[in-house]
């Protein structure tokens, strides 16, 4: 009598989509209320594989008002993808500063990201630009000041 119960609920767990775990969704709601924006774009190639940039925007837990930009190097493989790299840009949160703007640009050489953002402490404006290579590499030049 166990065996057929045990063949239903499985068949059941099969059938029925609600019944399987949601990995996005799961993920999604286990997303920490800081981060506020994502943003997908730009290519990168490197060995064997490429794919594209992800970045991810989120509040200081420390200083609520101040900003972190994360990078991701998203791997595409045939119909899956997976994060390759996940680094968090250490010279903008350096200094408490909101990020006002972030806008992207593929290139010959790859793809820059340039970020507009407001000293907390002064108020005082400035802009950088990200130049962003294979899976954990980037490099971070000031545009104004």
């Amino acid at each position: 009598m166990r065996a057929p119960i045990s063949a239903l609920l499985l068949a059941f767990l099969l059938l029925v989509p609600g019944a399987r775990a949601d990995t996005v969704a799961n993920g999604i709601a286990a997303m920490p209320a800081e981060v506020i924006t994502l943003r997908t774009g730009g290519e990168w190639r490197g060995g064997a594989g490429g794919g594209y940039y992800r970045f991810v925007l989120a509040r200081s837990p420390v200083r609520p008002s101040a900003a972190r930009l994360f990078v991701q190097w998203i791997e595409r493989r045939g119909a899956s993808e997976g994060i390759v790299s996940s680094v968090e840009v250490a010279e903008i949160a350096r200094t408490p500063t909101r990020i006002t703007d972030l806008r992207l640009e593929t290139v010959s050489e790859g793809t820059n990201a340039f970020v507009d953002v407001i000293d907390l402490a002064t108020g005082a404006p400035d802009e950088f630009m990200l130049m962003l290579g294979g899976p954990g590499a980037y490099q971070l030049t000031t545009l104004s000041n």
